[in-house]
This record gives structure tokens, sequence and C-alpha cells, in this order.
């Protein structure tokens, strides 16, 4: 039988992501909503590290995370304020291709 349960150190990850969102992303979110703006200053103090970056390699900046990872900081994010989250979780739609060009560039 598959154990979907969580490891000690994803549930600290979940815990350090629902408490960064909820201290800092979900009070200003309707702030964020009426004025088009990226929370730069939210970003940089992010416990999760860079909450936009977490699957990609530490070599180019990443936490190098795998999906189920990424996953669980994405959830609460988004639970704080999908607009905020969709911000920091769009550059993972670029990343896939630089990464692979970035890996065959070094061969």
């Amino acid at each position: 039988m598959i154990d979907f349960s969580f490891s000690d150190e994803q549930k600290a990850m979940q815990k350090l992501a629902r408490d960064f969102a909820q201290k800092e992303i979900a009070p200003v979110a309707q702030q964020f909503d009426r004025e088009p703006a990226f929370p730069g200053e939210n970003h940089s103090e992010s416990p999760c590290r860079r909450p936009d970056e977490p699957h990609l390699p530490p070599e180019y900046g990443g936490q190098g995370l795998g999906l189920v990872d990424s996953s669980i900081i994405n959830e609460e994010l988004n639970v704080a304020c999908v607009a905020i989250a969709g911000m920091f979780g769009i550059n993972s739609l670029g990343c896939g291709p630089i990464l692979i060009g970035a890996r065959k560039s070094k061969t």
C-alpha cells in the first residue's frame, strides 16, 4: 500500500509556507487585487526561500524540490491569495525549457 503521508520535513515546509502566507500575503491580498503590482517585499522575506523557484536545482538558485514539495508550498500560498501565488508560480512556465537549454549548453 502506498503511504501518502507527508514526511516531517514536508510538514515543516508546509507550516513555514502557511505561516508566511497568512502573515505576509493574506493581509495585503485585497490591496494587490485593487492595485496591480508585484509584491516584491513579500518575496524577499519568504521563509520558504524563493517561493517562485522551489523546483529549480540549487545551482540555478532554486531549492531543488520535487513536484510534491513545490505543490505543498503553492497550495499554502494559494489559500492566502490566488493572484499573488500565481505571480510567484508563473516562473515555472518558462523554467522548464530554460533548464533544458542550460543543461544542453553545458555538455
